[in-house]
């Protein structure tokens, strides 16, 4: 299982990805950002990493969790999420989106409630576990936090 957590990004929605690729001339596009991002934030958190092989049957997991009650948070919904994480990692992390076996999306308001309601990981306490504990501090100013997990999926 690999994780990546990202604190204060705000995810890139489908709806405002750009399929224009930059050239020389044009400046890159908001999906290669988020792309050059998720892959430099990947590539540093795991420098040794081999991409999955090309018969390994995977699963997802993007938990978008957000404190502001600002509409600007709202707008994305968990679909419009999860799309383009998968086309940013895919033939980063593994070789076909096909090998995607299983995907889920959340997107929830850091309340209590919503909190009791999600299981990041398989293990107890993990670093999912522990980066959420730490976002939900009150002293702790970040507004957003984005968990996306990778890894092997057993029927």
């Amino acid at each position: 299982m690999y994780t990546l957590i990202l604190r204060n990004k705000i995810p890139l929605s489908q709806n405002a990805r750009s399929h224009r690729a930059s050239t020389p001339t044009q400046p890159p596009t908001l999906f290669e950002e988020y792309r050059d991002l998720l892959q430099r934030e990947f590539n540093m958190k795991y420098p040794n990493f081999q991409t999955f092989a090309v018969d390994d049957l995977l699963y997802g997991k993007v938990i978008y969790i957000h404190k502001s009650n600002d509409s600007h948070f709202f707008v994305r919904d968990a679909d419009n999420i999860s799309k383009p994480l998968g086309d940013v990692v895919n033939e980063h992390v593994y070789e076909d989106d096909r090998q995607i076996r299983h995907r889920t999306a959340s997107k929830l308001e850091a309340t209590v409630a919503d909190i009791h309601e999600i299981s990041i990981g398989d293990e107890e306490p993990n670093e999912g576990f522990e980066e959420l504990c730490r976002f939900l501090d009150a002293a702790n100013n970040d507004e957003q936090l984005l968990y996306v997990e990778i890894g092997n999926f057993n029927y």
